[in-house]
């Protein structure tokens, strides 16, 4: 009797989920080029109302198999997608593909898990999952809800690109490449031959302003040789379908200018509190979602108010800074500012500095490996120390861990680097010197 109440609730549990599975909703698509199908993701941040789908995705669908290309935001959407390509084909799913490791595009792959299913990305892909993905997860559990978050799984690729690769879908010809650091250090477009029709992941975003978790400089050489692509349309990580290459334009115009007006800002010397109003300002009008990230204007983890007053004069030293649309609600990725310091340092640009990062109560591990990943050839030295970082007295005596690093340059010059981690900021404090 109980073995059969057992095969019953089994048979139930899985008429329930084949059932679910029919039910559920059809994400809208449109085939822009034949057998290639794009989701427009909603310009806007990630949030419980449109179920994180923010990010173009999309698939295609050759002879034999079909591409995932992302995911989208949340379980529910990766759902949602497969449901569309079931309504399309019955051809099996061969690969997903990650274009890079930001939630938007990676937080419904669980959707995809199944025999025969390859996951496709990045080399530099697994490693910045492992360093961020259970903190993606937390954090946007609070900002989404329990529901949406339920079943998202950071799934690494087992087929890394290092380079250029060639994937076959029957009769249909799709060219990965891996790019060098630049909107991230783990960026990867598809290249369909037949159509011509370019996936750009985030490397590419029109309307919705250009977020930065890399290079500013590395994104502008990387723009240079990906204008060369012998693509004719452009599928942006954001935004919307274009034609390529003028897709581009606003993008390298922007960039330039933020790198441009940041060098000024740090030649005269000006505040972060100048520069946030200033930088890049001619471009305002032109993108969507174009918010301040000076850090005493971040909500949700802001410093307090003695520590950003001590603070708030130092110099401007990474263009980095300006370059993330919304610190509040996305990781704080410390790679694209470390870098900046470093490499403006290194040039002889900047004399010693230092420089306040908001901490959002990123784990000491997580920021300990974006530090290795920015100076890979760094002898990072950790250890407890107490560190006196404001002026009252309630605030004296706070323990920090104290990351210290040195770095020389071809440019003969050298670095010794000291990162303060307190409990809610980062203070790095650098001493530059010729050889």
């Amino acid at each position: 009797m109980t073995h059969g109440v057992s095969v019953l609730a089994l048979l139930v549990a899985l008429g329930t989920s084949t059932l679910s599975q029919a039910q559920e909703q059809e994400l809208p698509v449109s085939e822009v080029a034949p057998k290639i199908f794009v989701h427009a993701g909603e310009t806007a941040l990630m949030a419980r109302e449109n179920d994180g789908a923010i990010a173009n995705i999309g698939f295609i669908v050759g002879d034999n198999a079909v591409a995932v290309i992302d995911t989208g935001g949340s379980v529910r959407e990766g759902r949602r997608l497969l449901a569309t390509i079931r309504a399309r084909t019955d051809k099996p799913i061969r690969y997903v593909i990650n274009t890079h490791g930001h939630p938007d595009h990676v937080f419904g792959n669980a959707a995809f898990v199944s025999d025969g299913t390859v996951f496709v990305g990045h080399r530099n892909l697994p490693r910045a999952l492992a360093a961020r993905g259970q903190f993606y997860i937390d954090a946007f559990r609070r900002i989404m809800g329990e529901q949406l978050l339920d079943g998202v799984r950071m799934i690494a690729p087992t087929l890394l690109v290092d380079g250029t690769i060639q994937l076959d879908l029957g009769s249909r010809i799709l060219t990965l490449r891996a790019w060098p650091t630049a909107h991230s250090d783990n960026d990867l477009t598809v290249l369909d031959e037949q159509t011509r029709t370019l996936f750009a992941g985030d490397l590419v975003f029109l309307a919705h302003i250009p977020v930065l978790d890399g290079s500013i400089r590395g994104w502008l050489r990387v723009i240079d040789e990906l204008s060369t692509l012998p693509a004719q349309r452009v599928i942006p990580g954001h935004g919307p379908v274009s034609e390529w290459p003028g897709a581009l334009t606003d993008q390298r115009r922007y960039l330039e200018t933020l790198a441009s007006d940041v060098r000024k800002l740090v030649a005269r010397g000006e505040p972060i509190t100048v520069a946030a109003g200033t930088a890049a300002a001619t471009e305002r009008l032109r993108w969507k979602l174009v918010r301040g990230v000076a850090a005493h204007r971040c909500k949700g983890g802001i410093a307090r108010k003695s520590h950003v007053r001590q603070l708030l004069n130092r110099r401007l030293v990474s263009d980095g800074y300006f370059d993330y649309s919304d610190l509040a609600t996305s990781y704080p990725s410390m790679r694209g500012v470390f870098q900046g310091v470093v490499e403006w340092n290194l040039e002889g640009t900047l004399k010693d500095i230092s420089l306040m990062i908001v901490n959002f109560q990123v784990p000491r591990d997580v920021l300990g490996a974006e530090l290795e990943r920015t100076l890979p050839d760094c002898n990072f030295k950790a250890g407890p120390k107490t560190h006196d970082l404001a002026d009252d007295q309630e605030e004296t005596g706070k323990p920090t861990t104290e990351w210290k690093c040195s770095v020389h340059s071809d440019e003969g010059r050298a670095l010794n680097i000291t990162f303060d981690l307190a409990p809610d900021l980062v203070i790095v404090e650098i001493e530059s010197r010729a050889l």
